[in-house]
């Protein structure tokens, strides 16, 4: 009974697993059936794109969206265009002290970290755009590890003092925690924290351990030769935890996979000869990507395992293949924030797997000819390819090749195959340049060959074949050719009824072939679509000519849709029938990168997609729709062949040209990623402004300053941005406004910098926002304030400091005249009173004496004779006190225009000093210029001249008090200039004045006004 059970249990075992594999065999066999090989293309940078060295040793995507690239010669910062490089200097004694990173990491509150090899520890001050030298760990140890625990705590590890060591830095304290652990020349080189105090640490060359910072107690975990579930080896380089909980540990001798419950390893090693293994044993980074892990090996490329099912892609340089990875020894993988996979290498710098800039994958299979015509994925799941060269056929891996061999019976009739057809009987059909028909014997692995035979008309009528199908109402096959189509009737012998057009010989140069739901036949030819009756050999002709598309043109491909509209793609553009009529034409004038359509495939929302001679679009026939893309989405090449183009069972869409490209048209997404946008740099006049420098215009990185101000002599500067979309960042797109000089936004395409010159004094906000490669915008971009300063000649203070300067001198001038003029006429005016004392008393004397003077007569006359030359005198004076006046009147009025020119020059200004400047003009003549002054002069004349006024006014009633002005200061024989400025007008306003008052005075023209003035009194 125990031997039966015993039996039974070790069949069952064996049934088991037979189940097992039984069952990963139709898994495997399912999903190779489900999707076609795509190959992964890598994007290479290197040195000539400006990384500082080509051996990359750690990347790191900081929050932000930079990508720092750790080299054996600097660190590199890059924003998807250019590096910007960081390296030791001997001037430098805050900085970097070696070239070679170790480490890059960026902690929970965005301090970089960075050590480097040999010696030295340093964070990044973003201000200043500068690295911090750590002192107490850049010397005696070396940092090749840098982690941060749960408590935001950073924890470094390496070898110092000839110690494993470990440290602690509190962000909250800023104080350091040191732990020497065992004695060892080797390293730390990898940190995952285990649970509290406790720590998985990989030493190199030493062993993997847990580790706990409390008590320093340490548990080794050992490799065993014969144990298979023991570590792979002791030489560790990286440790890794994925999403379930695993740790994965990269070694020298392997990977491992450790189950940190059950506490046990699975191994994953090279084993030559076989597919789902690794090239090499040496593993020196992992990267968790989902359920995959991304394994850089030395001198074996790079590797994906699957860890849903342990398959392993292998990634290796192809010398013939610029799309492949650059070198074989990676040292540091890295999967950044939009999922994009890099790779660093030794010797090549970095590749990158872009599946946002990838949108169209390569179809994997090695093709000896890359020229495809023609694709066919036949019900066994066999992907046919024909090329210039023959066809090459994929199945589970491997690939076949066949071409014509003119020695060997039963090899194809031609290499440039044109068209590939399964029919209903699942036989391949391959129709050739040159060649005839051929169709593939499964059975005996040979072509059967089909070709024109001399005085035969029922052999094929034509060499070359462009299109194959099956007739649905009779079973026949039907070939198209440049002589018309064959229809075959006897397969056997290979016998064909040829269909000709005897009244249009272009139509017998057929392209295609397309029977639609209704079973009806359409042919298209180099010049015209035909819907054809093979039996009653009636064609009906459709060709589209109006004024704005013309449709007599090559006919290359025929689709019927899903609401069965006929779509034919030609030389000159895409056309819809319904109904057998002609609806809609679409050319480049509606969006299409070519009029040539070569190909249409629907997808399962209703679009057609669209190969042409510039790429393939996306057309959404409700919307009319169109989005194209190109080689910087991935396509191998914008040219795709007529016809070349298939949609398979599982949905995946297969176009030809160079090479063929496959996709699932539900996986061709826009990127999602918008943005962020940066300052990279500000320049005047071209030359970079060097940061935190005592003059320096930029106290902080321009990334990191809001607001700068700019003297007026800076008036060329320049303003670089980045926006951080690293997917065809080529295809980002800018614009820009600057706020207080352009009202609009300004689009300037991919360009990244703004450059201006000569902008007023002022305050301006330059605005810039991008999009990334597929149009989405960042609206917010970024901004920066400015402010530029005006001259000093030209500012507020100095405006009204000249102002009020000007004006204190007019006012102490004219103060100081004023106070001489105001001494002079005292003394007149004591002189006059003085005078006229004298006179009264005489008269006072006289009329005393009158009886006196009555007898005194001889004496009278004497005393007469002096009171006469005393009239005379007072007279004289009061004509020098008159001039006095006069010279008054006019030293003001000199005074006013000079203040008023001086004044006048200052309206330039701004509002508010203009409104100073005309009250203070006001303010001149009320107080300088009054109305007094010409009271005391009038009166003053009036007692030279007591008649003068009253006798012309008596006269002339029409005459102004301006003109009496005018007149006395002719009677005066005041020149032309001395009466312009007594009166405060310029020289020609006096003689207009001059010519009014003639013509009231009624003077003749030849009359002279100062005679007739002058006889006044």
């Amino acid at each position: 009974m125990a031997v039966g059970r015993s039996v039974d249990s070790i069949l069952f075992k064996v049934l088991f697993i037979f189940c097992l594999l039984s069952i990963r065999a139709f898994c495997c066999e399912f999903l190779s059936a489900q999707s076609p090989p795509e190959k992964v293309k890598f994007t290479r940078i290197e040195v000539s794109a400006g990384l500082s060295n080509s051996n990359v040793t750690c990347i790191l995507q900081d929050s932000k969206g930079f990508l720092w690239v750790g080299t054996d010669d600097g660190l590199n910062k890059y924003d998807g265009y250019g590096f910007q490089t960081y390296r030791s200097s001997e001037t430098d004694t805050v900085g970097l002290l070696k070239n070679t990173i170790n480490a890059i990491f960026e902690d929970s509150r965005g301090v970089l970290w960075v050590s480097t090899r040999g010696s030295g520890l340093y964070t990044y001050d973003r201000r200043l755009d500068r690295f911090i030298r750590n002192e107490r760990f850049s010397y005696g140890c070396e940092t090749i590890s840098i982690t941060e625990d749960h408590r935001g705590h950073v924890w470094i590890g390496g070898t110092r003092y000839s110690h494993a060591y470990a440290a602690s830095f509190d962000p909250i304290t800023g104080q350091w925690k040191e732990f020497q652990i065992f004695p060892t020349n080797e390293s730390i080189c990898s940190m995952i924290q285990a649970g509290e105090h406790e720590f998985w640490i990989g030493v190199r060359r030493t062993g993997f351990f847990k580790w706990n910072s409390e008590n320093n107690a340490l548990v080794k975990y050992e490799p065993r030769k014969n144990d298979p579930h023991s570590i792979a080896g002791s030489n560790i380089i990286r440790i890794v935890k994925d999403e379930r909980e695993n740790l994965w540990i990269a070694t020298r001798e392997g990977l491992s996979k450790f189950d940190i419950k059950a506490g046990t390893f699975t191994n994953f090693t090279a084993r030559p000869g076989r597919r789902n293994s690794m090239v090499v044993n040496v593993v020196r980074d992992i990267c968790v990507d989902g359920d995959y892990l991304w394994l850089a090996t030395e001198n074996g490329g790079l590797s994906r395992l699957n860890t849903t099912n342990d398959q392993i892609t292998n990634f290796l340089y192809d010398k013939m293949d610029p799309f492949s990875l650059s070198d074989n020894s990676v040292w540091c993988v890295y999967k950044d924030h939009q999922g994009r996979i890099w790779a660093g290498t030794f010797s090549k710098g970095l590749c990158v797997i872009d599946d946002l800039q990838e949108k169209f994958s390569e179809l994997d299979v090695s093709l000896e000819n890359d020229v495809v015509n023609a694709i066919w994925q036949d019900s066994r799941n066999r992907i046919w390819i024909g090329t210039e060269g023959g066809i090459a056929v994929w199945q589970d891996g491997d690939v076949r090749y066949y071409k014509h061999e003119p020695d060997r019976k039963g090899s194809l009739s031609s290499n440039p195959v044109l068209t590939i057809f399964e029919d209903s009987q699942h036989r391949m059909w391959f129709g050739t340049w040159e060649g005839g028909v051929n169709r593939y014997d499964e059975v005996n692995d040979r072509f059967i060959s089909y070709q024109p035979k001399d005085n035969d008309p029922q052999s094929l009528s034509d060499l070359n074949v462009y299109a194959i199908a099956e007739y649905d109402k009779t079973g026949q096959m039907l070939v198209s050719s440049y002589k018309g189509l064959n229809v075959l009737t006897d397969e056997r012998n290979g016998k064909f009824e040829r269909h000709f057009d005897l009244r249009h010989e272009s139509n017998n140069y057929l392209r295609t072939l397309f029977e639609d739901s209704n079973g009806n036949l359409w042919m298209g030819s180099i010049s015209e679509l035909n819907l054809y009756d093979i039996k009653t050999r009636k064609r009906k002709r459709f060709f589209y000519d109006n004024d704005s598309t013309r449709f007599d043109a090559i006919v290359n491909i025929i689709h019927e849709d899903r609401h069965g509209r006929l779509w034919v793609g030609t030389n000159n553009g895409l056309h819809m029938m319904v109904k057998e009529q002609y609806t809609a034409s679409y050319t480049v004038r509606d969006g299409l990168p070519s009029n040539i359509v070569n190909g249409i495939v629907e997808d399962d929302q209703g679009n057609l997609w669209l190969s042409t001679t510039q790429g393939i679009s996306r057309f959404n026939p409700a919307t009319k729709a169109v989005r194209n893309y190109n080689v910087s989405d991935g396509l191998n090449s914008n040219e795709f062949k007529p016809g070349a183009c298939f949609k398979s069972k599982e949905g995946f869409f297969f176009f030809g040209g160079k090479g063929v490209n496959v996709f699932n048209p539900a996986s061709i997404t826009l990127n999602p990623f918008v943005p962020p946008v940066y300052f990279t740099d500000f320049r005047i006049f071209n030359q970079s402004v060097k940061v935190g420098e005592h003059d320096s215009l930029l106290q902080a990185h321009i990334s990191e300053t809001s607001e700068v101000t700019l003297p007026e002599h800076f008036n060329f500067f320049s303003i670089e941005f980045a926006a951080l979309n690293f997917s065809s960042s080529n295809k980002n797109q800018y614009a820009y406004k600057l706020e207080g000089f352009d009202k609009d936004w300004i689009n300037i395409g991919n360009k990244r910098s703004s450059t201006f010159t000569n902008l007023d004094a002022g305050t301006y906000v330059f605005r810039v926002k991008a999009s990334n490669n597929d149009g989405l915008w960042n609206e917010q971009g970024a901004s920066l304030t400015i402010h530029i300063l005006p001259p000093w000649w030209k500012t507020l203070w100095f405006r009204i400091a000249a102002a009020l300067a000007l004006g204190a001198l007019a006012l102490t001038f004219y103060k100081l005249r004023v106070r001489q003029i105001y001494r002079l006429n005292r003394k007149l005016e004591m002189l006059v009173d003085e005078r006229t004392r004298a006179l009264q008393m005489a008269n006072e004397e006289l009329m005393s004496r009158e009886e006196e003077i009555t007898s005194q007569n001889g004496e009278l006359v004497r005393q007469r004779e002096e009171l006469a030359a005393q009239n005379d005198a007072l007279v004289e004076s009061k004509k020098q006190q008159l001039d006095l006046y006069t010279q008054n009147i006019m030293e003001k009025s000199t005074v006013i225009s000079v203040i008023t020119k001086e004044l006048e020059l200052l309206k330039n200004g701004s509002s508010a000093e203009q409104e100073r400047i005309v009250k203070f003009n006001k303010v001149l003549h009320s107080n300088i210029l009054t109305d007094e002054d010409w009271d005391r002069f009038k009166n003053t004349f009036s007692e030279v001249y007591p008649n003068f006024f009253a006798g012309l006014r008596y006269q002339f009633p029409e005459i102004t008090n301006a003109e009496l002005r005018l007149s006395a200061l002719i009677k005066l024989k005041l020149t032309l200039k001395e009466a312009a400025g007594t009166l405060g007008i310029s020289v020609e306003s006096v003689k207009k004045s001059r010519y009014r008052l003639k013509k009231k005075l009624t003077l003749a023209e030849e009359d002279s006004l100062e005679d007739f003035i002058g006889k006044l009194k």
